[in-house]
């Protein structure tokens, strides 16, 4: 344990240490940056795909509306009616 002790208050072992620790701080730092911007890669790509989703559902439902007015306000009223009697309070 003594040579230990002497060692590591050698000047020189302690920088060799240091350089080390800073040397693998460097490549974990390195490691993490990579996957944080794969992480991003894939959360923007994601974000896209869901975009690209509501945008279709979007439009289909408004050319749909379009199509048929009368069918939409009709099921709109209905899902109002349906909305109200499940969402009333019974005394």
């Amino acid at each position: 344990m003594a040579q230990t002790k002497s060692t590591i208050e050698n000047g020189t072992d302690k920088d060799t240490l240091a350089d080390s620790a800073s040397r693998i701080a460097e490549t974990a730092k390195e490691y993490v940056a990579d996957h944080v911007a794969d992480a991003q890669d894939a959360g923007k790509k994601a974000l896209d795909a869901g975009r690209d989703s509501v945008t279709a559902a979007h439009q289909t439902f408004g050319d749909a509306v379009r199509r048929n007015p009368t069918t939409a306000i009709l099921g709109a009223v209905g899902l109002g009616v349906l909305l109200g009697l499940a969402l009333r309070k019974n005394p």
